[in-house]
């Protein structure tokens, strides 16, 4: 059985066109403008993980300079990552900044979650995750360091793959979150942290009944899918035009 999920974020700032329940699709009317994180520009290095298959640890020598290897370098702090193939590996750096992370087309890339990420202070701590399209980054529960400089940390999802971060982030991160494209799949109570869920698009899936605090800014059509019966708390501020949400939940 569909139902929608409790999304009185969104009735609270919106006059939803339909009837009651609430339809798959609803056309929300707002007066507010959008804002998105915009990414810092970064000459950061980037780093190439082992396209042969062969599961490794980040800080291991299992990277490359070059998308065709060798694949015989050490993890160097602060570099972008880009995984060109089906990979699998586990994440144990609590000391060195990881940069942007680009998943290519069709790729599977499974981290086991391990230390805390720090992200960079070449990206000004918003890193930005450019999933390709048939792509998917399983990195669920992964923590995150926000000591210091590090609280500004933010995320910013690009590309039209799927980004599983489960149960990740947890922490009160105040940097933000934008969703430009794709799916990201959360599970946490704080995995978008506590500053402004921007959504420009894609497709977001949130499961395990959370209650989630975070004020969202709406710049553009998306979908609200996931199990359970998630709770969103918090502000909500519509761009200037008619928005799409397309709501997907089911009970669970």
């Amino acid at each position: 059985m569909r139902k929608p999920s409790s999304i009185a974020w969104l009735m609270a700032a919106a006059r939803l066109i339909g009837s009651n329940p609430l339809p798959r699709t609803a056309l929300i009317a707002g007066a507010a403008i959008a804002a998105t994180l915009i990414p810092h520009e970064t000459n950061a290095a980037t780093l190439y993980w082992r396209t042969d298959g062969t599961a490794g640890t980040w800080t291991s020598s299992i990277w490359g300079t070059t998308a065709s290897g060798p694949f015989n370098t050490a993890w160097i702090g602060g570099s972008d990552v880009y995984f060109g193939a089906n990979s699998t590996g586990t994440y144990a750096s609590t000391s060195n900044e990881v940069g942007n992370v680009t998943v290519a087309d069709n790729a599977t890339v499974t981290m086991t979650a391990g230390g805390s990420l720090r992200n960079s202070a070449a990206t000004s701590y918003i890193s930005t995750y450019n999933i390709g399209t048939g792509a998917t980054l399983n990195w669920a529960s992964q923590s995150q360091y926000i000591t210091g400089v590090y609280a500004a940390s933010g995320f910013i999802k690009n590309g039209a793959g799927t980004w599983n971060m489960g149960a990740g982030g947890g922490v009160a991160y105040t940097g933000g979150f934008t969703l430009n494209a794709g799916t990201v799949i959360v599970t946490g109570a704080s995995s978008f942290g506590t500053g402004t869920l921007t959504i420009n698009g894609g497709v977001i899936s949130a499961s395990g009944g959370k209650t989630r605090t975070v004020n969202i800014v709406l710049g553009g059509n998306f979908e609200n899918t996931g199990t359970g019966s998630d709770v969103w708390s918090g502000t909500v501020a519509l761009g200037n035009a008619t928005r799409t949400i397309n709501n997907t939940t089911t009970s669970g």
